[in-house]
């Protein structure tokens, strides 16, 4: 929301009110903001799309069938629930999809409202930067990267992942830097930082996860 902000006097004559103006320093437009875009670091395209036909042409087509999607809470996956199968683009019969049951909802909810309570308690927000930081960097190394535009060339046809990959790599470095600038002025009693859980519905389909990357990297 804001960084970095100086207060000045501003005085509305017109309306005989004086007031005090909060200039924030890293809103859109300002120099702050700017520098964030600068030194952004490139994703080598010729690794990943080398990477990438090589996880297509090794491609187990039984995979999706033998895991399918489930739920997982807290590193449990749940098996629980209505097996149906799942669709590619074309309509075609690809994979298995688990549809959680009731007893699979609740987990879920108990554990937003568990979260949600631990958040609320003063003193207790935990840095999950540098550990996100490792998480990301593997998942946009080449071996996991290609997996993720393979699977979305395979599930629905999709032309552009090698793109999505090279914005995430430079966007997910701005956002970075922008939430370095936000923690700061936490630090510094300017403002705090809502620390909710966020549930994000998702697309369900082997490849989601690439269209969920930057919220999900971002909330944690």
């Amino acid at each position: 929301l804001c960084a970095n902000s100086k207060s000045v006097s501003a005085s509305i004559r017109a309306f005989g009110i004086t007031s005090t103006m909060q200039f924030r320093g890293y809103h859109f437009g300002t120099a702050q903001y700017y520098a964030a875009f600068e030194g952004l670091p490139q994703a080598d395209t010729a690794i990943l799309r080398k990477a990438t036909l090589e996880y297509l042409n090794s491609f187990d087509n039984k995979l999706w069938f033998t895991k399918p999607i489930q739920s997982v809470v807290e590193g449990n996956a749940l098996d629980e629930g209505e097996v149906i199968d799942t669709v590619d683009a074309l309509g075609k019969v690809n994979g298995k999809q688990i549809v959680g049951s009731d007893k699979t909802f609740q987990a879920v909810l108990k554990l937003m409202e568990t979260l949600t309570a631990s958040a609320e308690k003063p003193g207790t927000a935990q840095d999950f930067r540098e550990a996100m930081g490792r998480v990301e960097q593997k998942l946009l190394s080449p071996e996991f990267a290609a997996q993720l535009v393979g699977n979305q060339a395979l599930d629905f046809m999709k032309q552009d992942g090698i793109t999505e990959i090279e914005e995430s790599v430079m966007a997910n470095a701005v956002e970075r830097k922008l939430n370095l600038s936000l923690r700061a002025d936490e630090e510094d009693g300017k403002l705090v930082i809502n620390r909710h859980p966020a549930l994000v519905a998702c697309v369900s389909n082997f490849t989601n996860f690439l269209d969920l990357f930057r919220k999900t990297v971002r909330n944690i």
